[in-house]
């Protein structure tokens, strides 16, 4: 029963997570004005300016921002350095550039191990 249920479910909560992102990065693409990850990550990644430094919440919001930048340049690095096969564009080159819509493909497709 509970695996009908999931299967029944599965397309139409995969439908709405897919809206909310993609609605989620045109609102950002939008502040940022810009596609470029560097410019997106200094203008729209800055919550932890309205903690006074120092502060426990500052340091929670500067660690957060830091760990996502660190986790998008492992992805960039990887994918440069292993590019997947038979997928468009096979050195990645538009990644380079950290292109917001390019790093966003390497985030929504797990990768295989092996």
């Amino acid at each position: 029963m509970d695996t009908q249920i999931k299967t029944l479910l599965y397309p139409h909560v995969m439908a709405i997570e897919t809206a909310l992102k993609n609605y989620t990065l045109e609102a950002v693409l939008s502040h940022a004005s810009s596609e470029d990850f560097d410019e997106i990550f200094k203008t729209c990644l800055t919550a932890y300016r309205g903690y006074a430094p120092g502060s426990s919440s500052y340091k929670k919001s500067w660690a957060n921002r830091l760990r996502l930048r660190q986790t998008i340049d492992g992805l960039i690095s990887r994918e440069q350095a292993f590019p997947r096969s038979g997928e468009g564009d096979s050195d990645m080159g538009h990644f380079r550039g950290y292109d917001i819509r390019g790093i966003r493909q390497l985030l929504r497709v797990p990768r295989s191990p092996y």
